[in-house]
């Protein structure tokens, strides 16, 4: 392991426990995470839990062979945060856009 890996924590964050949870910025990075690292597995239950004052994301994953697997994820970065005026206007564009396609 590398300096940057461990002024980084990746060294330590697996996804096992909440004290090695994934950090996050936002609910798709956990899925992204998902697909990257968890080949083969799909989300099956998602819950938000509170250890000591922090959220985390708990996602339970299964795949075709019955096997199950909990990753965690901080999500402190962005649960309860109000959303800035650029990433309000962004989701705007987003909707218009999508909107535009519907018609």
């Amino acid at each position: 392991m590398g300096i940057f890996d461990k002024l980084s924590g990746r060294g330590r964050r697996d996804g096992s426990s909440p004290e090695k949870a994934i950090v996050v910025g936002s609910g798709p990075e956990e899925y992204k995470w998902v697909a990257r690292h968890c080949p083969g597995f799909e989300v099956k239950l998602q819950a938000l839990i509170d250890v000591d004052g922090n959220p985390y994301d708990v996602l339970t994953l299964s795949n075709n062979k019955g096997q199950e697997q909990t990753v965690y994820f901080d999500i402190s970065k962005f649960y309860g945060k109000e959303p800035s005026d650029a990433e309000i206007q962004a989701l705007k564009k987003k909707m218009e856009l999508l909107l535009q396609e519907r018609d």
